[in-house]
């Protein structure tokens, strides 16, 4: 690719100069074999290059394709013979022809577009871009609307545990007032179950364990990393469950009856805790490679998982027991546990309220629930106090149960509540899989839409298309009723739009920032020009100075020639004011501004004859304004063209996409501003200084030079507004 595009400039090369050169129709013919060879060469290349870099391959297809085309090989062979037939003129016309079509050809091979493709392209991704928002926004609605579906079943399930809890809490109730001295036959298969399952599992972690230990041991002997890797995962996971046993061991201290069960629950998930502690030791100790450390950490996991599993069956034998004491202290005890319960179940069905709306019975069921605890302990501390036989704890027991009653009934009413809701939501999934399928063809139809000139939008639309059978898959899992399966279906359609967004964004970014480097040069060029016409400007000015004395009418001619060629300078330095501020630059322009405030008065100042000493100060002020502005400039573009193109971020939750970058960065645009300040403040002391020494006596130059100084820092005050709320915005 590097010897084409040599062969390219060396081309545009020869061509520049063919008309100094000696013998130039051979050198012409010379010319046109080489052309016809970099053709030939192009094609060959990108056959080589097709499957590696497709994008290359295409632009020397472009290129050969361009040559053949646009007749350069033609165009060579007509200046060969314009040159033989001695037609230089006609023959001039045609080389700076060719060297036009040169510069697309070096284009093409350079991968640059033409400003109105790249303007055309800009728009087409900012359609696209917008489209695409618009679909995630939609996907995302989607995705929200089959979450509340799916929440419905769960708060319908969750209703129905309530409610079976209640029951159960009801039921015990029931036989404690019976009998407030046995444990409810209900909670003594509940604990002794749950008991039953939390030492087993303790014991079979502690199996594990073991294992882990054995396995560890064997990768630290062979020294396999994978191994030991494989160990420590395991060591985690066991870790992970060990926490939650802890978990299980604590919530269960309460609910049980008797000090004896209590003390025992307390003995496992302190042990629990411990093992749980020991594992994490062993873990570092086996990062570290401490192999005797991690060994003796593991073993100590081990004992105390078996000993929290002792605990718990030796908490069973005490619940099979029953509380020990007196007739009051046993009825006290049950009394409580079932209080303790009750209250669990209140806090419980607390947490439902979170996502239930204001009419839903669940606040009235938490209400009656912890009302219930509230009795349940009263009722057990009379009995401590009264006896099994206390008419108060009775009295306590039946409010109790009352309010248990009162939970059930509206955690009844609640679950049909839902029920009522639940029977539309085979009707709502069909109608969400109709709505899923229209933005599956929505999402095609955009694909289509998407320019694919570039390696960014072809991924894009491949992405869009990946999406669009995501949509696809999600809008038939709705239809049989598979809500799990739509929503993964779901998530990974919008990851495909998120990606989609993405690439076209960082493509938007590229023509952007190719667009912004093209500006700014031209910017810098034609300021450069500017400069040349205000340098001659000044120089004529002072050489009419000169010869004031000796003016005649061609003298006066020209000072009127020179007030309408800075009228003219005033009027192309608008045109950039208004290119710099749609770019929204604010200070870059408002300091050309300036230079047109001081080009207008010179217009007056020459149009009355006037080339004096003021005159040529303001004229030297313009000119320093222009080639400041113009070096500035200059290195931006230096700067933006060595940072490149900055690269969109991944659009999370909905984001906003970025603003396009400011053609002038603000700390740029600030140290201007600050120049700008100083170049006021410094001429303000000047003034100063000079009117000290006259008394306060301002001369017509004074009195200029006050006007335009006022002038100039009440436009830095409006441009230091303007920035700062230019700031504000980007900063949103």
């Amino acid at each position: 690719m590097r010897y084409l595009f040599g062969l390219v400039v060396l081309l545009f090369g020869i061509g520049l100069f063919a008309q100094e050169e000696p013998a130039l129709a051979a050198r012409q013919k010379e010319l046109k074999r080489r052309l016809e060879e970099l053709a030939r060469l192009c094609e060959q290349k990108a056959k080589q290059v097709a499957k590696k870099s497709p994008e290359e391959a295409q632009r020397l297809r472009d290129a050969a394709k361009f040559i053949y085309e646009k007749l350069m090989l033609a165009d060579m062979e007509e200046l060969a013979r314009l040159v033989r037939n001695r037609k230089f003129a006609q023959a001039l016309a045609k080389r700076e022809d060719l060297l036009r079509k040169f510069d697309e050809l070096l284009a093409i091979l350079a991968g640059q577009k033409s400003d109105a493709e790249r303007r055309e392209e800009i728009e087409k991704l900012r359609t696209a871009i917008s489209k695409v928002n618009e679909l995630r926004q939609k996907q995302s609605d989607l995705m929200r609307a089959l979450k509340e579906l799916e929440n419905l079943e769960q708060k319908i399930r969750a209703v129905e545990e309530a409610l079976r809890e209640v029951e159960e809490l009801s039921q015990a109730q029931q036989e404690l007032m019976k009998n407030p001295t046995q444990m409810p036959s209900v909670m003594q298969k509940s604990l002794s179950q749950a008991l039953s399952d939390l030492a087993k599992a303790l014991s079979e972690m502690a199996a594990a364990q073991g294992r882990v230990a054995a396995a560890t041991a064997k990768a630290f002997q062979s020294g396999s990393r994978s191994e030991l890797g494989k160990a420590l995962k395991a060591q985690d996971e066991l870790m992970e469950k060990a926490g939650e046993l802890a978990r299980r061991a604590a919530d269960l201290i309460d609910k049980l009856p008797g000090s004896e069960a209590r003390r025992a629950m307390k003995k496992a998930r302190e042990a629990t805790e411990r093992a749980r502690e020991a594992m994490r030791e062993a873990r570092s100790a086996a990062a570290a490679g401490d192999q005797k450390s991690t060994a003796e950490n593991q073993k100590s996991a081990q004992q105390a998982l078996s000993e929290a599993a002792d605990a718990v069956k030796q908490a069973q034998q005490a619940l099979a027991k029953g509380p020990q004491g007196k007739p009051g202290e046993k009825a006290a005890a049950h009394q409580q546990a079932l209080a303790n319960r009750t209250s669990s179940l209140g806090q419980k069905v607390g947490q439902m309220t979170k996502n239930s709306p204001s009419s839903s019975k669940v606040g009235q069921a938490q209400k009656a629930l912890d009302e219930a605890a509230s009795a349940m302990n009263k009722a057990a501390e009379h009995f401590q106090r009264e006896g099994a036989q206390s008419a108060r704890a009775k009295s306590s027991q039946g409010e109790a149960k009352q309010k248990l009653d009162e939970a059930k009934k509206a955690l009844a009413e609640e679950k049909e509540r839902l029920e009522r809701m639940a029977k539309n939501i085979k009707k709502r999934l069909e109608d969400l899989a109709v709505k899923q399928e229209r933005l599956a063809q929505e999402t095609k139809q955009t694909q289509k839409q998407v320019p694919a000139s570039s390696r960014a939008g072809r991924s894009a639309r491949a992405n869009l298309g990946r999406a669009s059978r995501s949509m696809r898959s999600a809008s038939s899992s709705m239809q049989q009723g598979d809500s799990q399966g739509a929503r993964q279906a779901q998530r990974d359609a919008l990851d495909r739009l998120d990606e989609a967004l993405q690439q076209l964004q960082n493509r938007l970014s590229q023509l952007q920032h190719q667009e912004q480097l093209q500006q700014l040069l031209q910017l810098a060029e034609e300021l450069d020009e500017m400069v040349k016409i205000q340098r001659k400007i000044n120089e004529e000015t002072e050489r009419l100075d000169r010869r004031r004395d000796e003016w005649k009418r061609s003298d006066r001619r020209r000072c009127i020639e020179l007030s309408d060629e800075e009228d003219n300078l005033a009027k192309r330095a608008k045109k950039l004011v208004a290119l710099m501020e749609k770019e929204n630059a604010v200070v870059y322009p408002g300091r050309l501004r300036s230079a047109i405030h001081d080009m207008k008065e010179v217009v007056q100042l020459l149009s009355s004859y006037d080339t004096g000493a003021y005159t040529q100060s303001v004229e030297y002020e313009i000119l320093k304004t222009l080639e400041q502005l113009a070096k500035s400039l200059r290195r931006e573009y230096q700067a933006k063209k060595r940072q490149g193109p900055q690269g969109a971020r991944r659009p999370r939750g909905g984001q906003r996409r970025g603003r396009k970058p400011p053609l002038v960065p603000p700390v740029a645009e600030l140290k201007m501003l600050r120049n700008m300040e100083k170049e006021v403040y410094q001429r303000t002391v000047r003034l100063y200084e000079a009117l000290k020494v006259q008394k306060g006596r301002m001369n017509l130059i004074q009195k200029r030079l006050m006007r335009r100084l006022l002038f100039k820092q009440s436009l830095i005050r409006e441009l230091t507004e303007k920035m700062y709320e230019e700031l504000k915005k980007r900063r949103r």
